[in-house]
């Protein structure tokens, strides 16, 4: 017994590092004290309820393999609001990365840029090339920051909210090909429509980066691809750049029927939904996140749209206890930041996604700030 608590003991270190010390407030303790159920639940059986952390053990794949997106809106919409749900995936905690991972991998980079950089303390939004007009006359009202916000300023809103500690600046439009970037292009052989390869953005945005800018995102109308073998991406991140990319994802092959298509329009709640998920998960991936197997998590991997669609905006107990050691924000502070900004967004664009994500921060910021643990 006593070898079985010690050796939990130590893995629950390995996943969430150390909440013992006096830098872990009440707060946090209580939010990433959840992730135990990870090791508690390591050899546990796919449907079991765990009672303690109010989530079903589900098997990730199977869910998404036996419901649409409409039936997965239709599910998140009527479903009681559940903290997190785990992922049973049949292997063991350390095949994710935990946060003792995700810290000497981070730490060291940082130690790296503040020798040769200076410290790193802004995110920059860097819009490429055309945006139809409903993009550039778009206009939001937000109650809870008073006045009229552009499609770029909302997603930066959006941002200052995510990653609460850092600086989110917003760069003129460049165009790519008048500054010369050369960017490989191609058209689909199956859709037709136009591609741009994402990875020739990232050398370019790096050299764009100013020098506060811990990471820079390029956001582009044109349609995105990773390599010549695969169809289609809607974002893409490189750490060692710190650059990403993402698009609309107008036109993506696996779910394109040439009888059906219709290119996008206007901004819905499905597209500003795609947008702030994509925006999120890849920033996240230059703050050193990897794809995230504990829970269902906003760094869960998808392969398709409407996957990507179905997963949570929201990070996990052991990806989120990363975000907030990188960008040092508190996470009552953070969530009652969401909490506006996801409230002003889901007034203007009701949907079940906008819906569901502003009824789990009430739960969650209920749940932080009672006084039991």
């Amino acid at each position: 017994m006593g070898n079985s608590f010690s050796s939990n003991t130590r893995k629950y270190k390995l996943l969430i590092g150390d909440l013992s010390g006096s830098d872990v407030s009440f707060e946090e303790r209580k939010l990433f004290s959840l992730s135990e159920q990870v090791i508690y639940n390591e050899q546990a059986t796919i449907g079991k309820l765990s009672v303690d952390l109010n989530a079903v053990v589900i098997d990730r794949h199977n869910i998404l393999a036996q419901e649409t997106s409409v039936e997965s809106a239709v599910r998140k919409d009527s479903d009681p609001i559940t903290l997190f749900k785990l992922l049973i995936s049949g292997k063991p905690y350390y095949i994710s990365q935990t946060f003792s991972m995700w810290n000497s991998y981070f730490t060291y980079d940082q130690l790296f840029t503040l020798c040769c950089h200076g410290k790193k303390t802004a995110i920059y939004l860097q819009p490429l090339g055309y945006f139809p007009n409903f993009i550039s006359d778009f206009k939001v009202n937000l109650k809870h920051y008073d006045g009229s916000y552009n499609f770029f300023d909302l997603l930066q809103k959006f941002l200052e909210a995510f990653f609460d500690g850092m600086h989110i600046k917003l760069l003129p439009n460049v165009n790519e090909y008048e500054a010369k970037w050369k960017i490989k292009t191609r058209f689909h052989n199956k859709t037709g429509s136009k591609q741009a390869y994402v990875r020739d953005f990232f050398p370019k945005l790096r050299k764009a980066k100013p020098a506060d800018g811990h990471c820079i995102l390029g956001l582009t109308w044109t349609d995105l691809y990773p390599t010549e073998k695969l169809n289609f991406v809607l974002g893409e991140a490189h750490f060692t750049y710190k650059s990403g990319m993402f698009c609309f994802g107008r036109n993506e092959p696996k779910s394109y029927d040439p009888d059906t298509f219709k290119d996008i329009g206007e901004i819905d709640a499905n597209i500003m939904w795609r947008i702030i998920k994509v925006v999120s998960h890849e920033t996240c991936h230059l703050f050193g996140l990897m794809h995230c197997w504990y829970f269902h998590c906003a760094m869960n991997e998808s392969s398709s749209m409407a996957e990507a669609a179905s997963q949570p905006l929201f990070l996990c107990p052991v990806c989120l206890r990363k975000l907030q050691k990188a960008c040092g924000f508190n996470i009552l502070n953070r969530y009652r930041r969401m909490l506006c900004i996801l409230s002003d967004i889901s007034d203007t664009f009701p949907s079940p996604e906008f819906c569901h994500s502003v009824q789990w921060l009430k739960k969650c910021l209920e749940f932080l700030e009672s006084e039991s643990l």
